[in-house]
């Protein structure tokens, strides 16, 4: 019997089995600090107080952002704030040394098998990016039914992983974490010190989702869905505090749709691969992590999938990565 939620999930997180988590442990509150106007956020005098007559404080007089040499800061330094290239303090020009404002691309690689590859999940996340703050230009390399040690002997991964990256996304087996977990464990911190020696690129353990109820391999595994979702949370968070990376918490989304009324299909026939709901939920998770901004906040949505059903997917995805809170 499922449980008919309403559109703020009240009470959704004291359900059993629900883990959430931003890939450290904890929840992110997408706070901001308080500053005085110059992005230092030192509260310093001379930093944006309005109308005092002040030098750098924005009231029209020299050295206030009017966008003469000297400006923008307060600091008295030739160059800021014109917008010329490679300013990168706030005002016209993004830092990037062309001086155009266009947002910085986010380079990301995707590695995985047939749950990354369906319904294209890289490209979901690009178009969810498309009209952020942080475009996703991505590449992926995915082998049906590949472990963690099994990427770390494809010659292709790793050429791959010697590319400039600032995110990869790693996705194992669906139940390796279950099935042998030392050996899971040892190949994502392998996997996570080949990305290490390239650059400075994040990690995310791209946490798989239960099988549908009803399944087989669910009754091999002597598990219901809760039980295997638990086991799967439980395997990718320890993983992450091993290998020092973070956790896309895909299957807490996909446990929480479970108990949506009316259902969402997230997968197809086989009761384990991803409908394109499915695809579109992970995508929006994906897209949080990535992009540190919340699903909400973007416009796309597959032209498939029923309004409704696209506004449940991205709150669940908001709420498990911690840009919602569920509670009343």
């Amino acid at each position: 019997m499922r449980l008919f939620c309403t559109l703020t999930l009240v009470g959704l997180l004291a359900l059993p089995g629900c883990v959430v988590v931003d890939g450290s442990g904890a929840q992110t509150s997408g706070e901001t600090g308080s500053g005085d106007g110059d992005g230092d956020g030192d509260g310093e005098p001379g930093d944006g107080d309005p109308g005092d007559g002040d030098p750098g404080d924005g009231d029209g007089d020299s050295g206030d952002g009017d966008g003469d040499p000297g400006d923008g800061d307060g600091d008295g330094d030739p160059g800021d704030g014109d917008g010329d290239p490679g300013d990168g303090d706030g005002d016209s020009g993004d830092g990037d040394g062309d001086g155009d404002g266009d947002p910085q691309p986010v380079h990301v690689l995707f590695v995985g098998n047939s749950y990354t590859a369906a319904n294209d999940l890289p490209g979901i996340v690009e178009a969810l990016s498309a009209s952020s703050l942080a475009p996703v230009i991505s590449d992926s390399i995915t082998v049906g039914g590949a472990r963690v040690i099994d990427h770390l002997q494809n010659p292709a991964v790793l050429d791959a992983l010697a590319g400039d990256w600032d995110v990869v996304v790693l996705q194992g087996q669906s139940v390796e974490p279950i099935l042998d977990y030392p050996s899971f464990e040892q190949a994502v911190i392998e996997f996570t010190q080949q990305v290490a020696m390239a650059g400075d690129a994040r990690v995310l353990l791209f946490q798989t989702w239960p099988r549908e109820e009803g399944n087989a391999d669910l009754m091999q595994l002597g598990m219901d869905l809760t039980q295997m979702h638990q086991a799967l949370a439980e395997g990718y968070v320890n993983a992450a505090l091993a290998s020092d990376t973070e956790v896309a918490p895909v299957g807490d989304a996909w446990w929480m749709a479970w108990w949506v009324d009316p259902p969402i299909q997230l997968y197809v026939g086989d009761g384990s691969h991803p409908s394109l709901a499915g695809s579109y939920l992970a995508g929006c998770v994906m897209f949080g992590k990535i992009s540190n901004l919340p699903c909400t906040s973007t416009d796309y949505a597959p032209e498939q999938l029923p309004p409704d059903e696209v506004e449940w997917l991205q709150l669940l995805a908001d709420i498990s990565t911690g840009f919602e809170d569920p509670s009343p």
